[in-house]
């Protein structure tokens, strides 16, 4: 009977064993993710501040926009006109709110309702 009991005993021993060897290996995988997604979180908290647009960024693509709604081409007397003036009066039409990783712009045109655009790393979104 003792015989027996060391024998169950041996058997049971490489189960035991290996299944420590898989929580390990799970373990190592797991804090492998966790490791992954936080050095992307860090990323993204370093990039999002850095390429947050300022206000010179969105008076260009509003200008960019108006010059291909009016299909002005580069070296026209309107193009220069356009890049002249443009940045001006699109910068005494317009506010930034920044909320540190992002901004959020507003357009006021006259006789029209005011549109808003999310900046976000160099972009701009119609909101």
């Amino acid at each position: 009977m003792v015989e027996a009991e060391k024998r169950t005993e041996r058997s049971r021993r490489p189960f035991f064993e290996s299944g420590l060897v898989e929580i390990k290996l799970l373990r190592d995988a797991l804090e492998s993710e966790i490791m992954k997604k936080m050095l992307v979180l860090g990323v993204l908290l370093v990039l999002l501040p850095v390429m947050n647009p300022r206000m010179p960024e969105f008076n260009g693509f509003i200008l960019r926009h108006i010059k291909e709604q009016q299909k002005v081409h580069q070296g026209d007397f309107k193009d220069g006109v356009l890049s002249f003036f443009g940045p001006v009066l699109i910068g005494q039409m317009s506010e930034r709110k920044s909320y540190f990783f992002f901004s959020v712009y507003t357009l006021s045109l006259p006789n029209k309702a005011p549109r808003k655009f999310l900046g976000i790393l160099h972009l701009f979104i119609p909101v």
